[in-house]
């Protein structure tokens, strides 16, 4: 974000909007639980119009590695999943399944919304989700949930939240993600880590704020994702990141 070679590719890059309707958050779960229930939320309305079943590797990893302590919490997870998997979940087994994100990343204090009692989006918020994921995946063929990016050769582990044809689109549930060109970096830098691995250019960048009731994006070319691939590689990420433990790809 501070790297003068970075701001001089992104400083000219226009950012386009796309009024969406806003959704409810009752404001009883945190931001970035949210965030991840609605990534999940999406991900499964996708796959259930798509007539796939959903799947989640990090929580396939969480059941199996929190399995070993008997946990109730083990327990919310996997059953939740096995409902998810066969569309006959509701609002809180998305939301306990979400929870994988965190406990991935060991945020262990998120298990506090295990089994969450309360309303957590009402039935007009389902179905702005559910008119935005149709509108999206309409006469789509390539349709990528939560795919890996990450480059072995540059020693960077990522993971897109939707990559559709050639959009990107990343969630966010904040009062300002989209609304700078600081926030697209991370975008970017998916974008050509997608390329290195697949000769696919993404050519549309698009993060997808239902709080704000809006889609900011930006339009990029291979131009742009060529620069981004040559500051990558004279960061020689790779020797920072030989010990990560997410080396391997989703």
């Amino acid at each position: 974000y501070y790297d003068d070679n970075i701001i001089n590719i992104v400083k000219d890059i226009n950012i386009n909007k796309i009024n969406k309707n806003k959704i409810f958050n009752n404001g009883n779960i945190e931001p970035d639980s949210f965030e991840q229930f609605i990534d999940y939320l999406i991900r499964y309305e996708i796959t259930k119009l798509r007539n796939n079943q959903f799947n989640d590797i990090r929580t396939e990893v969480m059941i199996n590695e929190i399995s070993t302590d008997n946990s109730i919490e083990c327990q919310y997870i996997e059953d939740s999943y096995l409902k998810m998997q066969n569309n006959i979940c509701s609002f809180v087994d998305v939301l306990n399944v979400s929870i994988s994100h965190s406990l991935w990343f060991g945020e262990n204090d998120k298990i506090k919304y295990i089994n969450y009692k309360n309303v957590i989006i009402n039935k007009q918020t389902h179905e702005i989700i559910i008119d935005y994921v149709k509108e999206k995946i309409n006469n789509k063929e390539n349709i990528l949930l939560n795919p890996g990016v990450g480059n072995k050769y540059l020693g960077i582990s990522a993971d897109a939240d939707l990559i559709i044809d050639n959009e990107l689109i990343d969630i966010k549930i904040n009062r300002t993600a989209g609304l700078n060109i600081n926030d697209f970096i991370q975008l970017l830098i998916y974008a050509s880590l997608y390329y290195l691995n697949s000769n696919i250019i993404c050519e549309k960048l698009s993060i997808y704020n239902p709080i704000l009731g809006n889609e900011n994006y930006i339009n990029i070319n291979i131009n742009i994702i060529k620069k981004f691939i040559s500051v990558l590689e004279n960061y020689n990420i790779g020797n920072q990141f030989e010990n990560n433990n997410l080396e391997e790809d989703f």
